[in-house]
């Protein structure tokens, strides 16, 4: 090794819940990791950081304690609990370890691609602080995420202060010689509870010198949406006159596929952007040498992969889709992407040009043949929601009853008697249903006598024609469970069949795009209806009629948007596609 050869800082970041396996699901970051330990070199400094949620904090002392920790766990899935920290790591590594004339390689995937950029972001704001400075790390975090319209000359003033004061005179300005993402998300945590991050992502005049994003064309869960740098394909400028490249290409097939994450087998998809991009920054110094001594090409980082894995390398392409695996995915939203449309950075939406990778193309992938949707699905849990939603419905249907006849009648014992008054149960849902839409109908002939507020509390007090309203509410969220389940089985295949797999250029259908959002906005409305009608009915039964009135208004309005949910699901699920192509509108 030549003495005058930079030492290379290499960060990997994992995604949400990603982290060693043993090589049964390694991801693509796991993977670099394998090839940078067998085929680098000993001036190369690796830094492996596993994605927030996942279990590799600490074990618990006690059963307490890991409840805890198993908490911490959920909260980093959830609500993206973690990510700050990641990123707090990650910089605190450089800290410690950088020296001047290091070259720093950045990568990340899906979420953990976001930290990534975050990193390479902190780097370019403040430089690298000095060691014992760590204390300053969450005063960066706050101030690189900061409004950057209402606040951007303040966090610049605050940035140009924290390293003339704490970084060394080498390390206030040091370039990222290398990032490499796989299919950057743009939010951390699971709705209602995600947070979208929509700063400008440009790369002109900053201290980035070589950027590569692989992006993946088929991942239709809304809360994945692609975070794309807003610049085209092409070369730049450093904010000190150095040449900066930026490539993003298109991939087939769902976010896995690009980032890697299934087992060996089914890696067909995911080789392609893991050789692409590892590729790209051997080109662009990341030293991982062949046998022979030379810099590795793609395929070669490919064979070196699968040298030591006991299974075959996958010959059939296969693109997989998490909606099939786990259909209540639904319920968080569903989305086609849309190559080169990007964030602007200030509330609106521009378009760049898009580019795919040959590989689209080669590989002809075809909808369903070649897809998780080929694959048969069990029905015996759908039946069994389906069983669940009968009993419940039939369970609320007897609170609601205003007969002691029917309070005191028990499904288990009378199980025949409970089904002959299944009839009974579903008119007086009905009934319910009809009061919380239209109560306001009930005392329209006093409103039309000029008498407003007689009206109102004679429509809320029709309430009292039922039965045991509120625990029937409690049982409804249940219900609320179990159709959940059975619609997202049939919404997520009619999505697949509308969207198809998808090439860059392929026009997306605003209105699959918008019944994508059908499911979610019956379901969360129908929690809003249920906690309204609550309020409503307490309050009918208070002296405070007045609001009564207001939660009874908002009651009917979340009911009207659940049944107009209701009717966008029914359409989603009856969306014709195109068989044996790419999904349709594509010729």
């Amino acid at each position: 090794m030549n003495a005058s050869t930079p030492r290379q800082i290499v960060l990997c970041c994992d995604g949400t819940n990603n982290n060693l396996t043993g090589g049964e699901n390694d991801t693509n970051v796991v993977r670099l990791c394998q090839l940078l330990r067998t085929h680098g070199d000993e001036q190369q400094l690796v830094f492996y950081d596993p994605g927030v949620g996942n279990p590799g904090e600490l074990p618990g002392a006690t059963v307490w304690d890991s409840i805890n920790r198993y908490g911490e766990r959920l909260a980093g899935l959830a609500f993206g609990r973690g990510v700050y920290e990641n990123m707090a790591e990650c910089y605190q590594f450089l800290m410690s370890s950088y020296q001047p004339g290091d070259e720093l390689y950045v990568f990340g995937f899906s979420r953990g691609a976001f930290t990534a950029r975050s990193v390479a972001g902190l780097v370019n704001m403040f430089g690298i602080l000095q060691p014992h400075m760590v204390s300053m790390v969450p005063s960066l975090l706050h101030v690189y995420f900061s409004d950057r319209d209402s606040r951007g000359e303040s966090a610049r003033r605050i940035a140009r202060q924290a390293t003339q004061l704490f970084a060394d005179p080498f390390e206030q300005h040091v370039n990222i010689h290398f990032v490499g993402v796989w299919d950057t998300v743009a939010s951390v945590g699971m709705p209602p509870f995600s947070k979208q991050f929509t700063a400008r992502a440009d790369v002109g005049g900053k201290r980035f010198l070589n950027v590569r994003q692989a992006l993946a064309l088929d991942e239709y869960r809304a809360q994945f949406a692609p975070r794309q740098y807003v610049d085209p394909n092409g070369q730049y400028r450093s904010d000190r006159g150095l040449p900066v490249s930026l490539k993003q290409l298109w991939f087939s097939g769902a976010h896995c596929d690009v980032g890697g994450g299934y087992t060996p087998d089914r890696l067909a998809l995911a080789d392609r952007a893991m050789g692409w991009l590892v590729g790209e920054a051997v080109q662009c110094g990341l030293r991982l040498s062949a046998a022979d001594g030379q810099p590795m090409t793609d395929q070669q980082v490919l064979e070196a992969l699968y040298a030591d894995l006991p299974s075959p390398k996958p010959l059939v392409p296969v693109a997989h889709s998490e909606l099939h695996r786990t259909p209540l995915w639904a319920v968080t939203g569903m989305a086609v992407r849309t190559p080169g449309r990007v964030d602007d950075g200030a509330g609106g939406r521009q378009t760049i040009p898009a580019e795919e990778h040959p590989s689209v193309q080669s590989l002809a992938v075809a909808f369903p043949k070649d897809t998780d949707w080929a694959r048969p699905r069990p029905w015996l849990p759908i039946l069994g929601w389906c069983l669940a939603f009968l009993v419940l419905y039939g369970g609320i249907g007897q609170m609601l009853l205003k007969s002691e006849h029917y309070a005191q009648l028990s499904f288990r014992a009378d199980l025949w008697q409970a089904v002959s008054s299944y009839p009974a149960f579903l008119a007086t849902n009905l009934d319910f249903v009809r009061w919380q839409m239209f109560w306001f109908y009930d005392g329209l002939a006093a409103v039309q006598r000029g008498q407003i507020w007689e009206g109102l509390i004679t429509g809320l007090q029709q309430v009292n024609l039922f039965g045991s309203p509120r625990w029937s509410l409690l049982w409804d969220l249940g219900l609320i469970v179990a159709y959940a389940q059975v619609l997202s089985r049939f919404c997520v295949a009619g999505f697949a069949r509308g969207a198809g797999l998808r090439r860059v250029g392929q026009p997306v259908s605003r209105w699959l795009n918008r019944l994508g959002w059908a499911l979610p906005l019956m379901v969360f409305s129908d929690v809003g209806e249920n906690l309204f009608t609550w309020l409503t009915v307490t309050l009918t039964h208070s002296e405070y009629f007045f609001v009564a009135a207001i939660t009874g208004a908002l009651m009917s309005l979340l009911a009207l948007l659940k049944w107009l949910g209701l009717v966008g699901v029914v359409w989603l699920v009856m969306w014709p596609g195109r068989a044996g192509g790419r999904g349709a509108g594509w010729t």
